[in-house]
């Protein structure tokens, strides 16, 4: 099947698909931040909402906006968005001067938001 280049269809094609990426990096972003910010709770971390919303805010629109970077190969792409995810536990640590396993309690609510709606978007879209 021939590509189609869509580039000479529409004249504003990469912003479409910066658009695009922005609201998954949104709706993603606003998923994780509940899931984290709850998993705080469970853990009695003592994170208040607004550190919570931008951490993981933040670190979605990273995520989700590194593809449009030209240092990143499209043969690579998933094991290099796996490594950014990875790397948002460290960063975590980090920013918030927590111990590993209340960083964790932040990071692992976030990355598993964000690998489903990975995998959601794969699916059906």
């Amino acid at each position: 099947m021939p590509s189609f280049d869509f580039g000479a269809l529409l004249p504003y094609y990469t912003e479409f698909k910066t658009g695009g990426l922005l609201a998954c990096a949104y709706a993603s972003g606003a998923i994780s931040c509940a899931a984290a910010y709850l998993s705080c709770r469970y853990f009695n971390s003592a994170l208040a909402f607004e550190r919570v919303a931008a951490f993981c805010f933040l670190a979605s629109g990273v995520l989700w906006l590194a593809p449009l970077l030209p240092l990143f190969d499209k043969k690579y792409l998933d094991f290099q968005l796996a490594v950014l995810v990875l790397a948002a536990l460290p960063a975590s640590k980090l920013i918030h001067g927590l111990s590993w396993g209340r960083a964790c309690a932040v990071w692992a609510p976030f990355a598993a938001t964000q690998f489903g709606t990975y995998l959601y978007l794969a699916k059906y879209f």
